[in-house]
């Protein structure tokens, strides 16, 4: 045999030739002497006086390493070796060996058996297996990828095979002890080679992730064209000095959602509002004083204004986006160490990443200027103090859990149904188990957090009132209307599911195998999906989703984003479940389909609010911007919707309707073209298509006014945006 290692492994196959059936019984359990005779007898040797077992050891030892390829090939002896393993696993309670790894078969073999039980090793049935300590000890040490040209040498030089000093009985500590070194030289050397190419491999795989998530966010980020109303309001309450809406200049209502003056707004005005200017970078008492008068905390403001003052006098996408995906990698990392926390497994804590952030969601959230991905990612830290308390409490991380509290409670009101619905099942947890100190420990930080928050911004009260819709009494309202709760939370749910396809496919799953368990063959009848500490992290999540699709103002996905990270975490634990009770090669192709379907889903379906078409529109406005511009609005709303395109134009006349004296005075026809914008007439997203032609009609016939006004002779529709239509007359 040139190849020593097979000849070694082979040996454990063949070694147990005898059943299962004989193994257990007592007469067949010191069969190490029979092995030896019959091995050294199959080389048409002598044989072996058993009477001197060093003798017959270094014997054995000898003869071992010369058997023919004729007599390991036979199928008798091959035919041995799945009842050998069965045996060694049930001894030890193992799961049973891959086979097609035969090295590691038999460096298992004998390293499981060194390390059986105390209790077991004081039985004098495993006492009598010493015989067969002594073969197998030779095989460890012939069976390492070692260097051993000289097998007998091998053998003597281990201590045990001493003639003048070896007594069976008395040495079976010195070999268990001889047993550990040889497995542990071994081992040290193939765990760093492992290790080696398992962080090879680590590194491979989130480089990929890496690149593939910033091509996916790039993707998305260039194709965002316009901006949503309250994206707007993000740039103005953080950028404006003193300044929170467009209608409290020139004398207007100093109120939120103030009626807008008659007046001629400037260019500078509007890019004041959206863009720091030099005396007015840094200034965050105007932050803190802005959101004041708004309906929401003043952390996200704070960050946004602190982007937006490095880069004074522009308003551009890219610092708000920039913003958001380093928000997006701190939300990745957090989530990456809760995966790694629950399941200590590289590749589930990445699978749960990618879960995550190759959906429409994910995109819409990372994509929109608003608070909410700030608030995803002071959620997923708090949601990770948490599961690294349930295994290590301590004072510090209770006192950093009492802080993310407080930023989250700073950057949206909707972070504490989560963050209560967590504490709650984190002290209950702690009571059932009767750690009142811990209990203790983690209740008074947790609402030092809130108190802290409460103390700081003390405005949360007059907010929670301020508006009809945003307030807590219309809050009180949704939670006690009966009549929506089976309607707002199946509304959120249909536009998750579309959201979060890969996601809710694997929730469908997971649903169907839960309710049909019992009738399950093999491993899975009895796994569980969910793990205890996942669900103590997770089902808050889940119900945080329900009680703010009840509560929530506005039936939108926005509200709930910063859950999905926790829904995605729920469904890679329970799809894991299942993918571990299947085969390495089925496993290894399910999960290919998923990430495959995750990112081309990612890549063909389009985010929300992208706006795609206002580039054109812009350019079109900008061979206008020396022209006459006029903007009637309704609402406030409808005004500021439209900063994006009222900045190409150096002055702009507000007024409410077409029979103003200020319009009047402004539509003299001086110019050859005058572009009307014409809002607040309906939420064009909200609307059918016959109402989108009736208020087409009447905009067209307002239109046809201010046409007459300055004698222009020509009207037509420019674009039909989200809150406003865009008229162009020219003479």
């Amino acid at each position: 045999m040139s190849n020593k290692v097979q000849a070694a492994n082979t040996f454990v196959y063949w070694f147990f030739f005898v059943s299962a059936r004989d193994l257990n019984r007592a007469a067949v359990r010191s069969t190490a002497n029979k092995a030896i005779v019959w091995l050294c007898l199959a080389r048409g040797s002598q044989p072996v006086g058993m009477s001197n077992k060093v003798q017959a050891a270094n014997t054995f030892v000898y003869w071992f390493f010369f058997v023919s390829v004729r007599d390991l090939n036979r199928a008798a002896v091959r035919s041995t070796a799945n009842k050998a393993i069965v045996w060694l696993c049930l001894a030890r309670g193992f799961h049973r060996l891959g086979m097609s790894n035969k090295v590691q078969a038999a460096n298992t073999f004998v390293y499981w058996f060194f390390f059986v039980s105390a209790r077991d090793l004081n039985r004098a049935a495993v006492r009598s297996t010493a015989n067969k300590a002594i073969v197998w000890l030779c095989l460890a040490r012939g069976s390492h990828r070692l260097g051993m040209s000289n097998r007998v040498h091998a053998a003597r030089s281990s201590g045990i095979c001493n003639p003048k000093s070896f007594d069976l009985c008395s040495k079976y500590d010195i070999l268990e002890k001889q047993s550990h070194i040889w497995l542990q030289n071994g081992q040290k050397k193939r765990g760093k080679t492992e290790t080696m190419q398992e962080i090879k491999k680590t590194k491979r795989a989130v480089a990929l992730f890496v690149i593939v998530l910033i091509c996916l966010c790039g993707w998305w980020a260039v194709r965002k064209e316009g901006f949503f109303l309250d994206e707007i309001y993000s740039y103005g309450l953080a950028n404006s000095s003193y300044v929170p809406f467009l209608s409290w200049l020139h004398g207007g209502e100093q109120v939120a959602n103030g009626k807008l003056p008659e007046a001629v707004f400037t260019q500078s005005e509007f890019l004041n509002y959206v863009a720091p200017q030099g005396s007015t970078r840094f200034d965050y008492a105007s932050v803190y004083y802005n959101q004041t008068q708004d309906v929401h905390p003043p952390l996200f403001y704070f960050l946004l204004h602190t982007v937006c003052s490095l880069f004074p006098g522009s308003f551009t996408k890219w610092t708000g986006l920039g913003m958001n995906f380093v928000l997006l990698g701190g939300t990745l990392a957090a989530l990456y160490a809760l995966g790694m926390e629950l399941f200590a497994d590289w590749k589930k804590a990445l699978f749960v990443c990618a879960l995550y952030a190759f959906n429409r969601e994910m995109i819409s959230n990372v994509t929109m200027v608003r608070m909410y991905m700030l608030m995803t990612l002071l959620t997923i830290l708090l949601a990770l103090l948490v599961a690294k308390s349930l295994r290590r409490p301590s004072v510090p991380k209770y006192l950093l859990i009492g802080v993310t509290i407080y930023l989250g409670m700073m950057t949206q009101y909707f972070f504490v149904v989560y963050a209560f619905l967590l504490c709650a099942a984190y002290d209950l947890y702690l009571m059932f188990r009767r750690e009142w100190k811990n209990a203790a420990a983690f209740s008074l930080p947790a609402l030092a957090g809130v108190g802290g928050m409460l103390l700081t911004f003390p405005c949360w009260y007059a907010q929670l009132h301020s508006q009809d819709t945003v307030s807590l009494e219309s809050t009180a309202n949704n939670l006690l209307d009966l009549a929506q709760y089976p309607k707002g939370p199946l509304e959120l749910i249909g536009w998750s599911i579309v959201g979060f396809a890969v996601g809710a496919g694997i929730m469908a799953v997971l649903i169907l195998t839960k309710l049909g368990q019992r009738w399950l063959p093999g491993k899975l009848r009895g796994t569980t999906l969910i793990p205890e500490d996942v669900k103590l992290i997770t089902v808050p999540a889940l119900a945080a989703f329900l009680v703010i699709a009840v509560i929530s103002p506005y039936k939108s996905l926005r509200y709930v984003y910063h859950l999905q990270p926790l829904e995605a975490l729920f469904c890679g634990c329970g799809l894991f479940s299942i993918l571990d009770t299947l085969r390495a090669g089925t496993r290894k192709r399910i999960l290919q389909i998923v990430c495959l379907a995750m990112v081309v889903l990612a890549f063909v379906i389009e985010p929300e609010r992208m706006y795609s078409g206002t580039y054109k529109i812009d350019k079109e406005l900008e061979q206008y911007s020396q022209a006459a511009c006029v903007d009637i609005t309704g609402d406030l709303g409808s005004f500021t919707s439209g900063v994006q395109e009222l900045l190409k134009f150096q002055d702009v006349c507000v007024v409410p309707d077409d029979s103003s004296e200020l319009l009047v005075q402004y539509n003299t026809g001086e110019n050859d073209t005058l572009v009307l914008f014409i809002g607040g007439r309906g939420l064009w997203q909200f609307v059918t298509a016959e109402q989108v032609e009736q208020i087409t009609a009447q905009n067209m016939e307002t239109a046809w006014n201010v046409a007459r006004q300055g004698g222009y002779e020509d009207v037509s529709l420019l674009a039909t945006q989200e809150f406003e239509q865009i008229f162009v007359l020219k003479k």
